[in-house]
């Protein structure tokens, strides 16, 4: 079961404990897994291998994710990347692959496959060209470490449906070319599922995306004021009547603010956290992926 993420007591947060804070929280909407697999995360959050998902973060954080999707999926899935992605100590090779190849074609052997390619224009439109083919495959494509992605080249995944991206950095994996700007920004709008172990610069561009919740914010005002009147005559004698007091007010305001801030990303990662998102529900968890 699902429950709204309780970050009092703890360092992803650095709130005090309040009333309010606790209001603010409940308000965030953002659900903690704890400490579970990556098959109970793709669960709860509904993740399906028919629409885009990025994966942003090292290759090692991905594992368990990547070979979770691939059983959720009937399709056959072929991984591409360059060798700094898929070389012979990459952790990605512990998925069951069936063939290895270091060229493009329509024509893919049948089963799962892996295609170390190299960085370069020509393996971008032989890429493009290829992926036209591939209609009945899961395509997991590695970007950041040599090869990237730009409108053109997404457009025709959004085509295909199935596919996934790994970015081991967001700010190296896309490409604007003449007349198809597009940015890290651009990228993460695009993208059903966004599942972060580490965003780095890029997570300005992710807290743009994600949603606001209402902030409320309460102002205390405190104040002291003295007072001396002048003296007066009773009985053959006077007397003052000096004095002070405190006056205590309180102002609510309501502020727009996204759900997370850049520090608590950045305090999710070193606590060893993942943040996901479904665009879909516009529903945000944190889960520590155990298996």
């Amino acid at each position: 079961m699902n429950k709204i993420l309780n970050t009092l007591g703890t360092t992803l947060l650095s709130l005090p404990t309040t009333k309010n804070n606790r209001i603010n929280n409940r308000r965030r909407n953002i659900y903690d897994l704890e400490a579970t697999s990556a098959a109970h995360m793709i669960s709860a959050v509904g993740i399906d291998a028919i629409e885009p998902v990025l994966f942003c973060g090292k290759h090692n954080k991905a594992i368990h994710i990547v070979r979770q999707l691939t059983k959720k999926t009937t399709r056959p899935f072929v991984l591409i990347g360059t060798n700094r992605d898929l070389g012979e100590h990459s952790c990605l090779r512990v998925l069951d692959i069936e063939w290895e190849a270091n060229s493009l074609t329509r024509n893919l052997p049948n089963g799962n496959g892996l295609l170390i390619l190299e960085p370069g224009p020509k393996t971008r439109l032989d890429l493009m060209e290829s992926l036209f083919g591939w209609e009945s495959r899961f395509v997991i494509l590695c970007v950041g470490n040599g090869l990237q992605i730009d409108q053109e080249l997404l457009n025709i995944l959004n085509g295909i449906g199935h596919y996934m991206l790994l970015s081991e950095n967001l700010q190296r994996s896309v490409k604007s070319t003449d007349g198809c700007k597009m940015t890290s920004g651009d990228l993460l709008a695009s993208m059903e599922y966004i599942i972060v172990s580490s965003i780095g610069t890029a997570g300005k561009d992710l807290i743009k995306i994600l949603p606001d919740f209402e902030h409320e914010r309460i102002t205390n005002t405190t104040d002291f004021s003295l007072h001396h009147d002048p003296s007066h005559s009773y009985d053959n004698g006077h007397y003052n009547r000096s004095g002070g007091g405190f006056r205590l007010s309180q102002s609510k305001t309501i502020e727009s603010r996204c759900i997370i801030t850049q520090e608590e990303l950045r305090n999710l990662q070193d606590a060893n956290i993942m943040l996901v998102h479904n665009a879909h529900s516009s529903h945000t968890w944190v889960a520590k992926i155990t298996c």
